[in-house]
């Protein structure tokens, strides 16, 4: 095998181990990573034969050795003198273990090739694949068990290689800007710095599929995560398994099941609910990683099938009286509940709860509160459709229900956003008092522990002497506070709250900074009530369901997740 000239080699050995990691005119850290090794445009003949299956090799820079990367590559081949051989070239890497990736490939002497060429010969060649890059490493160009066991015979043959790119990226390099302690596996534990601030507990939201099938994103939820909130699989939409939008017939009622509620009013209801195989799949890798969950949410206005609360369970028929709504409504809770409880004596150890929190009631207050005019309203809430316009009766229910069928140490909660908000703020706090009063009935009282402030806030909104009040106004009722949705995005983009604007880093970092202060100083301690947790709605910016806010504390970076200057606000505040 002849080698490229020592002149050629030196200028490509140059132009690898100067190949730049810095983002050029961008001084964005958080930008595309660059390429780690980058040749464009070098033209160049190789020249050789006999029996060898490698004609030019090049080491790749040690800066690669025990990385994943992505190898892009291109060129254009004419191949001359090649007699009667036939087969493939391959442009790939070898890794000295025995795996020899292959990148891209070239057909010569076949009609595969003559189809491929152009006016002067050239057959252009590319290739796009993620490796590992193992110590000693080269890529080469070879013709090694590809469609052939034949070897090029002929000495004389030549290859002409011209709009040669080669490109290497990094998938798991540290980006300009971050160190290796950023990355969210070496960053310093959230839950860790929480529980020495006194916080009970500090989640993350995960995905179904994020919490079931990611391990990276396991291993996140493991270091920073005491507890997990499910986004959606905990809803009433997904234990009926209906879906979004197919709200037309809830199925599995075959009029054979029946149900008596507390108020002695006699229903059908349906034989089951059909959503608990992948509720029971996201409790046991809870319990696996080491986590709890907080369970949200047992009744809602949004996400619950217009069909539970129609006549046979039909969204085409008539809504149906309070009294049977409210066996309906027992039904449920009792069903969710129960299993629950059922699934913890099989697969907790005696006494523990994998869930520890439930959000009762989600959301009942209007975005338009007014004094006295807190409620969503029939037409904007199908539970005030059925009970009325500002009728309390069915979230006074909710806790009823709740505390009946729920063990007495796991906690219960009211939760809403926009919860230190003027009339809002008013409605939230009759709806606590509203509870509260029936605590101690004789038969059925009420109970609640939490309450929940969902806290989607913006980096300038609202101020932290306002959220501080909110805090204080809730312990106040002799309640615990849970930050259960937190996220800090910058102002809407549009009138539709359907996007947001993202702040600055430093803006942004500021807010996270001055919530966790106040968190902190209200912290529950033995004895009194405060905040006892919060939960981060998210993990990192891309998969936020307010993604183009990136509102969260850690962010994507070729297929790895960094601190983001939000991350240590966070932590500044709690050590």
């Amino acid at each position: 095998m002849k080698k490229l000239s020592s002149i050629l080699l030196a200028v490509l050995s140059t132009l690898f181990l100067l190949a730049s990691c810095s983002p050029g005119s961008n001084s964005d850290a958080w930008s595309d990573v660059p390429a780690v090794m980058e040749i464009t445009e070098n033209d160049f003949t190789i020249n050789g034969g006999g029996d060898s299956w490698s004609f030019w090799q090049q080491k790749l820079n040690e800066k690669l050795y025990g990385k994943k990367a992505t190898i892009t590559f291109s060129c254009d081949m004419l191949i001359e003198n090649s007699t009667s051989d036939t087969g493939y070239l391959m442009w790939q890497v070898n890794n000295q273990d025995g795996t020899y990736p292959k990148i891209a490939t070239c057909p010569f002497n076949t009609s595969e090739a003559e189809k491929l060429k152009d006016a002067d010969g050239y057959i252009s060649v590319s290739g796009k694949e993620s490796v590992k890059i193992e110590s000693g490493a080269i890529f080469y160009l070879s013709n090694y068990n590809e469609n052939t066991d034949k070897t090029f015979t002929n000495a004389n043959f030549k290859i002409t290689v011209k709009n040669f790119k080669l490109k290497i990226d990094y998938i798991d390099q540290v980006p300009v800007g971050l160190s290796e302690d950023d990355y969210w596996l070496n960053a310093p534990s959230l839950k860790e710095a929480a529980m020495k601030a006194g916080f009970e507990h500090f989640g993350l939201v995960p995905s179904a599929n994020e919490l079931l099938n990611d391990p990276e994103k396991q291993q996140g939820l493991k270091r920073h995560a005491s507890s997990i909130t499910m986004g959606n699989e905990l809803k009433p939409d997904s234990f009926f398994a209906m879906g979004w939008g197919n709200n037309t017939q809830i199925p599995n009622v075959t009029g054979k099941t029946k149900f008596t509620g507390s108020n002695g009013k006699e229903i059908t209801v349906p034989d089951t609910l059909n959503g608990f195989s992948t509720v029971d799949r996201c409790l046991a890798k809870t319990k696996e990683l080491g986590l709890k969950m907080r369970g949200h949410v047992l009744v809602w206005y949004s996400q619950t099938p217009k069909a539970f609360f129609c006549e046979d369970y039909n969204a085409n028929k008539a809504f149906v009286k309070a009294d049977e709504m409210t066996a309906r409504q027992e039904w449920y809770i009792k069903t969710v509940l129960e299993h629950v409880s059922d699934w913890e004596a099989e697969n907790m150890p005696e006494g523990e709860h994998i869930i520890y929190a439930w959000d009762v009631v989600n959301e009942a207050l209007s975005d338009g509160a007014t004094t006295g005019a807190f409620l969503r309203a029939p037409g904007n809430s199908n539970w005030a459709t059925v009970y009325g316009k500002e009728n309390y009766e069915y979230i006074i229910n909710a806790f009823r229900f709740a505390n009946k069928y729920a063990p007495e140490d796991v906690l219960l909660a009211y939760n809403d956003y926009n919860e230190f908000d003027g009339a809002k703020h008013q409605g939230y706090l009759k709806i606590l008092d509203t509870i509260l009063v029936h605590k101690d009935d004789a038969e059925l009282p009420t109970r609640i522990d939490i309450a929940g402030m969902q806290s989607h806030n913006q980096a300038s909104w609202p101020s932290a002497s306002t959220y501080e009040n909110a805090i204080k106004a809730f312990i106040k009722k002799g309640l615990d506070v849970q930050v259960t949705e937190l996220d800090i995005t910058g102002p809407a983009a549009d009138s539709s709250y359907q996007t947001f604007k993202a702040p600055s880093d430093a803006d942004q970092k500021k807010a996270y900074k001055e919530y966790f202060k106040i968190y902190r100083k209200y912290a529950k301690k033995p004895g009194s009530h405060g905040v006892s947790g919060v939960t981060i709605w998210g993990i990192n910016d891309e998969d936020s369901w307010r993604s183009s806010g990136k509102p969260l504390l850690f962010r994507k970076i070729s297929g790895r997740y960094y601190a983001k200057p939000s991350y240590h606000g966070v932590m500044e505040a709690l050590e």
